[in-house]
């Protein structure tokens, strides 16, 4: 009878203690596939807030001239110190720093209109782009794109253009490398006109040395979007929220008018 109680009695104790086992060792189990969900999650923000962020653009007279220089770049650069956002810039042609963009080999492009991107982007606005037309003396100033069908109009080759421009077959372009080039061939009449911002365009026009060219400042032709380009992933997003409070904090202190005036070195 004794020997039966306690035959009776361990397996019950054994059984008791393997169950507890198992349910601490399911325990631990979980927490450390918690542990490492939290980790894998975590550790590709850490790296992304730890890395620099990662810019590209492209050579624009007198608004990107190099990776310190340049009135866009200037105003990348100081969004990016109040933001307290580290950056590696880099100038590249334009269809390779678009390019690698696009690819998401890079974080950030700029300057991007939504003509020139081939994928959806989060954006910090910084500016609105209008184009004008320019033409000799005598001539009709177009102040819409369908006034320009027919014609021959010059370009700035790497420059964005509206669609309605660059895709219209009633339209010849004529592409030059300096927008210093389409004003000489405008002043012999080698084109009909010249599109062109009015930054770039009065300050090409100077360079060039021509005279006998017009334009309207109270017709252009588009307004176009110009912005910060940032990936659409939530790295992307919080950089463009960031870069977009920066930009309306620079404007109201009066430091976005400042850099892209000249005025502040």
């Amino acid at each position: 009878m004794k020997d039966g109680i306690l035959i009776l009695w361990k397996p019950r104790t054994t059984y008791y203690i393997r169950e507890e086992t198992m349910e601490k060792s399911i325990s631990i189990h979980r927490s450390l596939i918690v542990a490492i969900c939290i980790i894998t999650i975590l550790a590709p923000l850490n790296r992304a807030a730890a890395e620099p962020v990662k810019v590209l653009t492209f050579q624009i007279p007198g608004l990107v001239i190099s990776e310190t220089e340049g009135g866009f770049v200037k105003l990348y650069l100081e969004a990016a110190r109040r933001a307290g956002i580290s950056v590696d810039l880099k100038v590249l042609p334009v269809k390779r720093a678009r390019h690698l963009f696009e690819s998401e080999k890079a974080d950030s492009f700029f300057p991007a209109l939504d003509a020139s991107l081939n994928v959806d982007a989060s954006k910090a606005v910084f500016h609105v782009k209008k184009l004008f037309a320019f033409v000799r003396e005598g001539s009709p100033i177009p102040s819409a794109i369908e006034q320009l069908e027919g014609k021959k109009v010059c370009l700035t080759r790497g420059f964005t253009y509206p669609r309605k421009i660059t895709m219209n077959e009633n339209i010849k372009l004529d592409e030059a490398s300096d927008p210093v080039q389409s004003f000489k061939k405008l002043a012999k009449n080698r084109c009909d006109s010249f599109v062109a911002d009015p930054k770039v365009g009065a300050n090409a026009l100077e360079k060039s040395g021509e005279q006998g060219i017009k334009w309207a400042p109270d017709t252009p032709l588009a307004h176009m979007d110009v912005y910060f380009a940032f990936r659409t992933d939530e790295h992307g997003k919080d950089l463009a929220m960031k870069f977009t409070q920066a930009l309306d904090d620079m404007k109201k202190d009066g430091t976005f008018g400042a850099i892209m005036s000249g005025k502040q070195k």
